[in-house]
This record gives structure tokens, sequence and C-alpha cells, in this order.
């Protein structure tokens, strides 16, 4: 997600017509409420949590399974920043080159954009606490890597057309957290890496959204940023 003025629009599919709401910050209808959103990544990440902690339970493990082994808790840290990092990274990459990358960030910008930067946070915690201990917590040590990667990329399945490809990337990267998982020896790895790579993320997404609803960027600086 290029943090560049030649990335906010796809002008071949023309820009996105957005009314600028400077007076109260927000457009009423345009998108659901933030803290409507919240409420429901409580349940729904509510429910990741104690399906898998019911799981392990069931299995005779520990209720989360622990942070990981003391000796790799440093370079699990490491590991964890260092994947959420590349993940960010390779996301702006590919913002700055691809059409249909440009148009999964214009989907999620719908209702990224009406929250606000804390409860983006919390969203990133939940998603990142909850995905974690089912997938990687309780799922990954009975069914493996690979199929649990699958589970969470089938999860991943879009509710439109214009990303299509979110599965993929949640192929991708459910493999690189269920590694991290593997080398740490617990979640706190996997669980950095997915809070960092939903938070960075995230936050690009609603600080374009927010100029491009401003009108902070013409149709011609656009065009010239992709020409670069």
């Amino acid at each position: 997600m290029q943090d560049g003025d030649g990335f906010l629009a796809d002008t071949k599919s023309g820009v996105e017509d957005v009314t600028p709401c400077r007076a109260t910050g927000s457009c009423a209808g345009e998108r659901p409420s933030g803290s409507r959103i919240v409420l429901l990544a409580v349940a729904l990440y509510g429910v990741f949590a104690a399906a898998g902690i019911g799981w392990r339970v069931l299995r005779g493990a520990s209720p989360v399974g622990g942070i990981g082994d003391p000796p790799r808790v440093p370079a699990a840290i490491a590991a964890g920043i260092g994947f959420a990092a590349v993940a960010v990274l390779s996301g702006e990459l590919m913002l700055r080159r691809f059409d249909w990358a440009r148009r999964m960030e214009r989907e999620f910008a719908q209702v990224v954009r009406g929250l606000t930067q804390c409860q983006i946070v919390v969203l990133s915690v939940l998603s990142a606490v909850g995905e974690e201990i089912f997938f990687r917590g309780a799922m990954q040590p009975v069914l493996g890597l690979w199929l649990t990667t699958c589970v969470f990329a089938l999860v991943h399945i879009p509710w439109t057309g214009s990303v299509a490809l979110w599965p993929v990337f949640a192929f991708i990267a459910g493999l690189g957290l269920g590694w991290l998982f593997d080398i740490g020896g617990g979640l706190l790895a996997p669980v950095l890496g997915h809070l960092g790579t939903n938070t960075g993320n995230l936050l690009l997404i609603r600080r374009r959204a927010l100029l491009r609803q401003d009108g902070v960027c013409s149709p011609e600086r656009q065009e010239n940023g992709r020409g670069e």
C-alpha cells in the first residue's frame, strides 16, 4: 500500500466519487459505524478464541499454548516484527505496480475510512489474537501447517470480486504465520506478525482513503504518479 500521491485511485476505472465531509469527519449512510464494526469484531474473534481454547482443552493441552520457549522469545519477537515489515512493504510494492491491488484497497477503504486509528488498533489486536489462538494455537498442532493454511485461506473468501485475490494472500500469510509458530514454539511470533501486518496495512489504507475524501489528489497527480 504505497503512501504516495500516485497510488490513491485507479484512473482507468474512474476517480472514486466521494463527497468531502470536513465538517463532521464522516459521511452518514456511506459506511458502517466504527463502534458497530468493533462490536462485531469482538463477537467474531471472541468465537475464534473461545473455540481455539476449547479445542486445546479437549486435547488435554494448556488453554492458550503460551508465548513460546523462553530462550526463543527474543528471536520470536524479531521474527514477528520482521514478518510484519515484509508483509506491509510487499503490499506497498504491489499497490505501486498493479491495478488489481488498487481496486482491492478501495474496497477495503469503504470500511476502514470510517474507523479511528484507535479502532483500527483494537480490530488488529482482536483479529491477531483470536485467529492465532484458533488457527495456529489449536488447529495447526492437529492438522499441520499446510492443511491449517488452506482452512485459513478459505475463511478469507471475499464478499466481492474486487478482492477475489484475498484468499491467495491469506494463504501466503498463513504459511508465514504457521512457520513463525513452529520456529517460535508458541503464539508470540505469529500474533506479533499478524498484529503488525493488519495495523500497518489498515492505517495506510485509512490515510489514503481520507486523502481521497478530502480531494487532496487530483486525477492529473494520480496519473503522473502511476507513470513514475
